[in-house]
Formats: structure tokens, sequence, C-alpha cells
């Protein structure tokens, strides 16, 4: 992310975001809290809400033998506030969860042998939502397990879809600490799927691909996994939260932004049986493990809809990766083929496209509107050729949009 790339006088309530949110500035002001040295600031994610605060959080690299850590800057009209990741309000469970001692005696319980956790470091945090930990083990295996904390209710939430789907479909649980809202994962192993869409695509790569689509049906004909049902209804009302930032940014994309919400609100949904499903699935998400077969992570989304919504989730972000990357189309449209055939191959029936096309135009939307929060402004310029390719699909007749 380049800061100097934006536009000055971008919010005038907030100030001078750029310099606000420089590593630098926020390394100095990290140090104050922490009161020690910091041996590295590395932006990794921002959320923009125009008039009203700018969240950004770092990666927070700590001289001497101190864990590395994560912090937020929060950026308000009233001044700029730092915090680090133990001091979350609303993930009061991350100061159990980052200390080392409570953690090696808490997984030694659980993983049934005294293990040692040399080292945590936080893969990716959201404050105020969920955080993911990597815990490194010393002299033992596995060498390293996952940890999410959750907001309140959402640990138990995540914890019932991976037992529900757990062993074959996602990776093994290691334990849940209700308290601190902790979930605890083994390593998925293997690669993730993105990893091998790349241009030129590996001699084995759709079929690889392929086995990640055929892999859909088992955790969408899964009997015992509960989750919420969403609706289109319920994903344009998420979507008007993007209309500030769409109409500050992009006033002329904004009104395409704001009739595709619409018609997605007037779409109907699926008359068939909601199946279980990752709910924000995208290449990244599906490992392969070392016997060669996929499972699913990050499942906090999960959900029971119809199968379109993740064939279509997953699509929109290839569909995005060709807008910014038009060379790729040809790999790009191998990967598509591959997921797609994989599917049809083992679920023994196609997904009706039109159902897909709708997902995907949704789907679509929401990385519009997250490309324009998260300040990625070398990608701004594609934003409205996506807009305006979900609306075209949404504006079809079929997949009973009215």
């Amino acid at each position: 992310m380049n800061l100097r790339l934006l536009p000055p006088g971008l919010d005038p309530a907030l100030g001078d975001l750029g310099t606000a949110l420089a590593p630098a500035a926020a390394a100095r002001g990290f140090e104050r809290r922490l009161r020690v040295p910091v041996s590295g600031c590395e932006l990794a994610h921002v959320r923009w809400s125009p008039g009203r605060v700018c969240e950004a959080v770092y990666r927070i690299g700590v001289a001497g033998p101190a864990a590395a850590t994560a912090g937020v800057v929060l950026v308000r009209a009233e001044g700029v506030e730092h915090r680090i990741l133990a001091d979350d309000p609303d993930l009061p469970g991350l100061g159990a969860a980052t200390d080392a001692v409570r953690m090696s005696g808490w997984l030694s319980a659980r993983l049934g042998r005294r293990v040692e956790v040399r080292g945590i470091t936080p893969v990716s945090y959201r404050p105020g939502s969920r955080c993911m930990l990597r815990y490194e083990l010393g002299g033992t295996r596995p060498a390293h397990v996952y940890g999410k904390v959750l907001a309140p209710e959402g640990h138990a939430s995540l914890a019932a879809a991976v037992t529900a789907l757990g062993g074959v479909l996602t990776p093994p649980l290691v334990g849940v600490a209700a308290e601190w809202g902790l979930v605890v994962q083994e390593d998925a192993g293997g690669p993730a799927l993105r990893s091998l869409a790349v241009d030129p695509l590996p001699e084995r790569a759709p079929e690889l691909l392929g086995a990640g689509g055929r892999d859909h049906p088992p955790h969408h004909a899964h009997p015992g996994a509960a989750g919420p049902a969403p609706t289109h209804a319920a994903d344009a009302l998420a979507l008007r939260e993007h209309l500030t930032v769409m109409e500050r940014v992009a006033p002329a994309t904004a009104e395409r932004f704001a009739a595709a919400a619409s018609r997605l609100a007037a779409a109907d949904d699926p008359e068939g049986p909601a199946v279980p499903g990752h709910g924000a699935l995208r290449l990244d998400q599906i490992h392969l493990t070392s016997a060669g077969g996929p499972v699913f992570i990050d499942l906090d989304s999960f959900c029971r809809a119809e199968p379109a919504r993740d064939l279509g989730n997953l699509l929109a972000y290839l569909w995005w990766r060709e807008i910014r990357l038009p060379a790729m189309a040809p790999a790009i449209a191998a990967v598509r083929a591959a997921v797609l055939d994989g599917y049809a191959r083992e679920a023994g029936a196609a997904v009706d496209p039109a159902r897909i096309a709708l997902h995907q135009a949704a789907a679509a939307l929401r990385i519009a509107g997250r490309c324009l929060q998260k300040l990625a402004v070398s990608e701004w310029e594609h934003v409205p050729l996506l807009v305006a390719a979900a609306l075209d699909e949404l504006g079809a007749p079929a997949g009973g949009v009215r």
C-alpha cells in the first residue's frame, strides 16, 4: 500500500491521513505505548470510514526477546490514538492468547504432552472482530498451530463448524478456550490453491484446482453442520456501508453501485434446501494436504446457503484478478474451468450458471467497496469496471432478478 498515492484532502475531517498513517509515525506512537524500541512497523490493513475514523493495522517488530505483535492506529477528528493488539476492548481474550507462558500450559493440556510456545505471530488482525495467531512450538510436532480469537459468540460458531466438518475437510481442532474466545487448530498443511493460480499454470494445476472444486460436494452435503442462512436482502443492506466511501472517491460509480445493490435486494432467494457453505470462499482458503486432498480454513463466515454462493464468491475474486491483470486472462480462464468442471463432475450436476452469476456479482460489489475502504489507491482505477460488470450481471433476467 503506497500512502503517497493518497489524494490530498481526501478526508478533511480526519486531516492528513498520509502523514498520520506513515509507518515511521506509527512506529513512534507504538514505541510510546510499548516503552521499548520498535524494530519494524509494516502497514497491513486499513479500514476507512469517511468523516468518522480511519483504522490502520500494523505488524510490529519489537527489539529484544519479546514476541512480534500488532497494533492499530485510529485516526479521528479529535486526534490520533495508538493501541497494541492486547489493548483491544472488544477482544479481551487477546491478552491471554498472546501470553506465551499461559499458552504453553494451555496447549500442553490439549495436546497431551509438554510443549513450549517459543513465538506468537499475529497473522491477520481486524480490531474488534478477530485475530489469527500462529504459535511456534519448540522441539515438538506439530511445529506450529493456529489460533483465532473472535468477538463474543463468534468462537462458538467457528468451533461448531470445525467440529462438524473437521478431521477431513478442515484442520483438526486442538481446543477451545471459551473464556478467551479462542479456537485453536492444527496447520492446514500444504499450499493454498491460490499459489497454483499463476501464469503460466504448473502442469498439474488444472487437475489440482479441480480437486478444490471436487471437495465442495462433501462440505455442501454434510448433514451435521449448522449455520446462519444469508439472504440477498441482507447482502444488499451490508453493501450500503460502502456507499459513503464510493460517493467520496467515485461519485459516478456510486450511482451504479447503489443501483446494483437495489437489484441484488430484489433478487429471489433460492427455493432449494440450503447446504453448508464456507461463506467467504477464495482460493487461498483451500489448502492441499500432504495426502493431496483439500481442506478449508477461515470458517468464521460459515453459513447454510445454496452451492452457488461459495462458487460465486470464489469466481468473483478471479474476476477481480483478471480485471487488474488482463495478461493473466488465459490462466484465470483455466482456473475457472477447472473449479467448475471439478465441482460438476463430483457433484453429478452443474450449478445453475445464473445463480452463480448472481452471487459473483454480489461478491464483486463487496470487493469493490472494500478496495476503497482499505485505501488501495493503486487499484481504484479498476473499481468502476468491476462495478459495471456486476451491474450487468444483475441486470440479466435470469437468476431470479426482477
